[in-house]
C-alpha cells in the first residue's frame, strides 16, 4: 500500500517535511513526544499548514485520544485529515492536550493562543527536532539546505 506523502511538487520542488520526520535521529524523539501525548484525555491536533497527513502515513496516532483536528484555513473545513474531519481553529473546545503539528510553531501559536484553555499543555514538532549543529540553516527547520538528501528511512515491522 503506497503512503499519501508528498515528496516534490512542481511548484516548490522537493519536500523537506516527510525526510524531517523520517530522520533517524528524529524518530525516537517522536516516539517519545507520543508518549507523553497519550496522557491526554483529550487531545486537541492544529494542522495550521497541512502537516499532519504525511505525519499520520508515519507515525501511529491509534493510541491517542483525539477529540479533533483544527485547520487554519477556511478551505480545510471538513476535510479529512488523519479519520477525522477537520474543524476550524476558531472552534477549539476544552482539551487537555493540544499538539500542534508544525515545526517552528511559535508563529502559529501566536494566532491562537487566546483560544487554548489556560493551563494546556502545548505539544509540537518542534519536540522532535534534530540538533541545530547539523542543520545547515538552523534559523528555518524545513529549509531544503536542511534536508538536502533525498532517503527515506522507513521500518518494515509489525504493522508498520
Amino acid at each position: 500500500m503506497p503512503l499519501k506523502i508528498e515528496t516534490f511538487n512542481n511548484t516548490n520542488g522537493g519536500q523537506s517535511f516527510f525526510k524531517a520526520i523520517g530522520h533517524p535521529l528524529a524518530v525516537e524523539k517522536a516516539q517519545k513526544l507520543l508518549q507523553q501525548m497519550q496522557h491526554c484525555q483529550s487531545l486537541a491536533i492544529y494542522d495550521p499548514v497541512g502537516y499532519l497527513g504525511t505525519f499520520y502515513e508515519l507515525y501511529d496516532l491509534r493510541s491517542l485520544k483525539i477529540s479533533g483536528i483544527y485547520v487554519q484555513r477556511y478551505e480545510d473545513l471538513g476535510r479529512e485529515i488523519a479519520g477525522q474531519k477537520a474543524h476550524l481553529i476558531t472552534d477549539l473546545s476544552d482539551c487537555d492536550g493540544l499538539f500542534v503539528a508544525s515545526f517552528d510553531s511559535a508563529a502559529k501559536l501566536g494566532h491562537i493562543r487566546h483560544l487554548i484553555p489556560k493551563g494546556c499543555p502545548v505539544y509540537s514538532l518542534d519536540d522532535m527536532r534534530i540538533p541545530d549543529h547539523l542543520l545547515t540553516y538552523p534559523q528555518r527547520y524545513l529549509d531544503p539546505l536542511n534536508f538536502a538528501t533525498n532517503f527515506a528511512f522507513f521500518r518494515d515491522e509489525g504493522n508498520l
